[in-house]
């Protein structure tokens, strides 16, 4: 059977790999959106932009204002 510092040693190599594919296409396609903005061209956006994942800001609520929009939703009436 394999070791764990095999399987280690594997999805680091994997990892470097896809990274240096991912780099190797934004560079290429940096350099041909240079290319075509010197003949005249207009490109808005980099390839990266495009494929970038950013994470969804999370929202920071008290327990309370949890609570008083769950009872809101539910139809319910808090004290006052």
């Amino acid at each position: 059977m394999l070791g764990a510092e095999y399987v280690v040693e594997y999805a680091t190599s994997e990892y470097n790999a896809y990274e240096e594919k991912s780099i190797f296409r934004m560079y290429v396609t940096d350099m041909l959106k240079g290319f075509g903005e010197v003949l005249g061209g207009e490109i808005k956006y980099r390839y990266y932009d495009l494929i970038k994942v950013e994470e969804p800001v999370k929202e920071e609520k008290t327990g309370d204002e949890i609570a008083l929009e769950v009872i809101a939703k539910a139809g319910l009436k808090g004290r006052t």
